[in-house]
């Protein structure tokens, strides 16, 4: 794991890498159809659950709080002081669940949930970082 998501690289992080994060977590919400996950409570009964994988500082998962505030918020992350991080930024949501995972390219990319439990799977600034990242997408779908 890189030095920059450990440590005092760790917390500086979100002020580093802002105007990238900011980009990218732009595009990536754009990408995403809000309404179809707030209709996910009245069609299956069940509030809709998202998985941010390598969520580091919790920053997307925030945003993904903001529109879907009744989702149950999954984040996995291989750094515990960014970890940390997510833990402060995302306290006042009760339905967040963090987890320090090194995600691979191993069955379910090593995560431990079901099949098909997440009704969105997000994935940002991390390919980089894993060494099989077709594998590791496949696992994930």
């Amino acid at each position: 794991m890189s030095s920059y998501y450990r440590g005092k690289n760790a917390r500086r992080y979100n002020v580093r890498w802002k105007s990238y994060t900011e980009i990218t977590l732009s595009h990536v919400l754009d990408t995403i159809d809000f309404s179809r996950l707030n209709d996910i409570s009245a069609q299956n009964g069940r509030t809709p659950r998202v998985l941010d994988v390598a969520c580091g500082t919790g920053i997307l998962l925030k945003r993904l709080l903001e529109r879907i505030p009744d989702a149950d918020a999954y984040g996995v992350d291989g750094s515990e002081d960014m970890l940390a991080q997510a833990q402060d930024a995302l306290s006042n949501y009760p339905n967040v669940h963090l987890e320090q995972i090194q995600v691979g390219a191993g069955l379910h990319a090593n995560l431990p949930y079901e099949t098909a439990f997440f009704d969105l799977i997000t994935m940002t600034n991390v390919l980089h970082d894993i060494s099989k990242p077709q594998e590791t997408l496949h696992q994930l779908s």
